[in-house]
């Protein structure tokens, strides 16, 4: 693995390391294996991205709680599956 800076993600781009292996890959898998980050990993290519934080899942809420209200004054039925 050639060395890189380590610099935080941004929400909108991911950070790419190309010519990684297998083992590499799962080294770093566990070094950052916490909340709000997503790796992915291809063809010797590393992505890291950012998932969306608290703002996200704030308006997730509010947007939810006001079609728990709005459905049923229309008629309509609201069937909410999971995540």
């Amino acid at each position: 693995m050639t060395p890189a800076a380590i610099a935080t993600p941004t929400k909108e781009s991911p950070l790419l390391f190309e010519g990684l292996t297998w083992r590499e890959f799962k080294a770093i898998e566990q070094l950052l294996d916490r909340p709000g980050y997503r790796l992915s990993f291809l063809d010797g290519i590393l992505e890291i991205r950012r998932m969306p934080g608290e703002p996200h899942e704030t308006v997730k809420e509010r947007l939810g709680a006001l079609l728990e209200l709005y459905l049923p004054w229309q008629g309509l039925t609201l069937l909410q599956l999971g995540q």
